[in-house]
């Protein structure tokens, strides 16, 4: 199967997701910085959650056998990026007074992000397994973040 630049536009999101993943993973190892990561996942969230324009201009497609980009998918893949993009927003001040490691928070909820896209847009049991696992395990992360804290 061969993949056009329609096929990549119907990607889009997913992509740049996965690519905001590895730039805040690289930031991570580079240099700890919680304002630079933060911002890092806003803009990338912020452009995946642009880039579904041009995917309703592509039209409903399936991209490859596993995935299928329709109405449905771009509606649960805009729901997605939103609360993400509300997650990173409101937890930046919270994460401000937090004592322990700050950017790995960031990478948990643009991974749950990532899976959370190929869930919406699964047309195979194999790829609505892989989504299910991407979104479920950087949540119990996620979920267990704050343990140390007597309020958690």
């Amino acid at each position: 199967m061969t993949i056009t630049p329609q096929n990549l536009i119907a990607l889009l999101p997913l992509l740049i997701v996965g690519l905001t993943v590895v730039v805040v993973m690289l930031s991570i190892a580079w240099r700890r910085n919680h304002f630079l990561n933060a911002t890092l996942s806003v803009i990338g969230l912020n452009a995946a959650l642009v880039s579904l324009w041009f995917v309703g201009q592509a039209g409903a497609m399936d991209v490859t056998p596993l995935m299928r980009v329709d109405g449905f998918a771009m509606l649960y893949t805009g729901l997605v990026l939103l609360a993400s993009l509300a997650t990173c927003t409101f937890a930046y001040p919270w994460l401000e007074g937090y004592n322990d490691n700050k950017d790995e928070f960031y990478l948990l909820v643009l991974i749950a992000a990532l899976g959370g896209i190929l869930l919406a847009n699964a047309n195979h049991l194999a790829s609505l397994f892989l989504g299910i696992e991407l979104i479920s395990l950087p949540l119990f992360g996620l979920v267990g973040y704050a343990f140390r804290q007597k309020r958690s």
